[in-house]
């Protein structure tokens, strides 16, 4: 009786290979975390959702194909699955496979209406395709059903933007920001709109906190790098520019050619 008490007490302290998996892609580390999601769709007899987190740490680390056949795994155990049918949709999306992923994302509103990231990623492949009037009516939607997303908000930004509505692309992102104040994109996006409008302060600042919350993000490197530039900062732009240059701007690297050969 008390062996069996307290072999229940330790088996509540073990943590499962799901968790472990779980656990590992948060912190990044995607390729632990498959191993650990392995083991539980393994041993688990309906396992749709370690295929599904499987099928995002693959997307993690650019496997999309191999992810999607994770999705695809986990939608045939759980038909009506929507976070594996829009996890499926954003990769299929990645490897431009757009028509297929349009149709991952109206199937989730099919079967969830009011699933706001289903709107928004339909949103941003109308952006993608430069439809950015049509766009805005799927973010609205988005916001919606999601008053605090931020994502919607900052891609809403950019899509007024393209339609020439300054004023309300500005109140987009500052939106964006006031909810997520560690959105990079946000930052990047209000920054370049500051620099449209000949604020380089602004712009720079901007640029500067999109890096801070994102080392990695190559684009606010190359703003930035533009930015400083203009302002007068050329060899701090030029640092810049080859931080943005090794991680794959090809625009950076023209621009080096021209800055350095001034």
């Amino acid at each position: 009786m008390i062996a069996g008490f307290l072999k229940n007490i330790l088996r509540s302290f073990i943590v499962s290979p799901f968790e472990k998996g779980y656990n590992k892609a948060l912190k990044g580390k995607h390729e632990k975390a498959i191993e650990f999601y392995t083991k539980a769709i393994n041993n688990y007899p309906a396992p749709s959702a370690a295929l599904n987190n499987r099928g995002l740490s693959k997307a993690a680390l650019n496997r999309h194909q191999e992810a999607i056949e994770d999705y695809d795994n986990a939608i045939n155990l759980k038909p009506d699955f929507s976070d594996a049918y829009i996890n499926r949709g954003i990769s299929k999306a990645t490897i431009n496979l757009e028509e297929d992923a349009m149709t991952d994302f109206r199937k989730v509103i099919d079967i969830e209406y009011k699933n706001a990231a289903a709107y928004y990623n339909i949103g941003r492949l109308k952006s993608r395709n430069e439809a950015h009037s049509e766009a805005l009516q799927y973010y609205e939607q988005a916001i919606s059903f999601n008053k605090n997303y931020s994502d919607a908000f900052n891609n809403k930004g950019f899509s007024l933007e393209k339609t020439g509505d300054n004023k309300e692309a500005m109140k987009a992102y500052n939106k964006a920001i006031k909810l997520n104040k560690y959105n990079a994109y946000a930052y990047n996006n209000r920054g370049v709109l500051w620099f449209r409008l000949g604020n380089n302060k602004k712009a720079k600042k901007d640029f500067s906190k999109a890096i801070k919350n994102d080392p990695k993000h190559s684009k606010a490197f190359l703003n930035r790098g533009i930015c400083k530039w203009q302002m007068g900062y050329k060899k701090d732009a030029c640092r810049d520019l080859k931080i943005a240059e090794k991680s794959g701007e090809q625009e950076a690297a023209a621009l080096l050619e021209h800055y350095e050969g001034k």
